[in-house]
């Protein structure tokens, strides 16, 4: 029977085999992981009583999300673990007894008012007999408009969720980008002046950085619309109506239109109707409604 030295010294060259071919597993990571960092160390085989055993394969997860948070890990689509988050978002969650391989590892985050973060995920190379950590994970940020569609000209508030303290950086379609910080319970509001925006379809985004090095990617998008305002006409210098005006809505469109139709080249026009004033509608009033035209 071989004796403990003989077990130690086989684990410890089992250990270096494993720890050569973990130096060349280097994980593919998908665009959604921004920043981490990977260490990868070989397993202890031996116990603190000298009990000699077979060495682990542990991946462990760094993560910073929102305060109390629930944050979820899936192994290859299905739900490996949970934790909740301390006070300042930081959340440790660990998978062992893994078989040497490919996996592809995500998780996420639901703060205290059920809203679910998008999630993280990359693929990860797990080599055998190995402790991988996995640091630096940040949880990107859950935003919120108050508004599905805005006035153009008008407020619109975006809110959200974020780590404690954390840096959002918050970009527009339109080009807008801007940061601002967090409070100890990781909210942040902003006020957006649509005014210079165009009128049409428009999103905004944000990700959370907690350190220099430690930043997340960017979260889901949140839609809005901007919604141009239809000009309301003055009264002519006259102070009479908006030649074209012949509902008297203030707007010539195509109301106004259809009327003018109706009386096209029919006996006694309205004066309404009469344009330019010649006792027929004709050519020369349609040109006159389309000058004034709001829509």
């Amino acid at each position: 029977m071989p004796s403990i030295w003989e077990k130690i010294r086989s684990v410890l060259v089992w250990s270096a085999a494993a720890l050569l071919a973990g130096l060349i597993c280097v994980p593919a990571l998908a665009a959604s992981t921004a920043n981490f960092r990977l260490i990868i160390n070989p397993a202890d085989g031996i116990s603190s009583s000298g009990t000699v055993y077979p060495p682990q394969t542990t991946v462990g997860f760094f993560v910073t999300a929102y305060r109390d948070s629930l944050v979820t890990l899936l192994k290859d689509g299905q739900v490996a673990v949970t934790a909740v988050a301390d006070q300042n978002g930081r959340a440790q969650l660990g998978v062992s007894n893994l078989a040497e391989g490919n996996y592809v590892f995500s998780l996420y985050a639901v703060d205290a008012a059920g809203r679910r973060s998008s999630p993280l995920t990359f693929p990860l190379v797990v080599p055998r007999n190995m402790s991988t950590a996995v640091n630096g994970l940040v949880v990107p940020p859950i935003l919120a408009a108050d508004k599905d569609s805005v006035k153009k000209g008008d407020i619109l508030t975006v809110s959200g969720r974020s780590a404690p303290y954390g840096g959002v950086n918050m970009v527009v379609s339109d080009g807008w980008e801007g940061t601002l910080i967090a409070d100890n319970q990781g909210l942040f509001s902003w006020r957006l002046n649509t005014a210079l925006m165009d009128p049409g379809p428009h999103w905004i985004k944000a990700r959370t950085a907690v350190a220099s090095d430690e930043q997340s990617p960017y979260g889901y998008l949140t839609a809005f619309d901007v919604v141009a305002v239809r000009p309301v006409l003055q009264p002519s210098v006259q102070g009479g109506p908006v030649t074209g005006d012949l509902n008297k809505d203030s707007r010539v469109d195509l109301i106004d239109f259809s009327i003018l139709a109706y009386w096209y080249k029919r006996p006694n026009p309205p004066v309404s109707a009469d344009l330019n004033g010649d006792g027929v509608v004709n050519l020369v009033d349609f040109s006159i409604l389309a000058y004034n035209w709001t829509g």
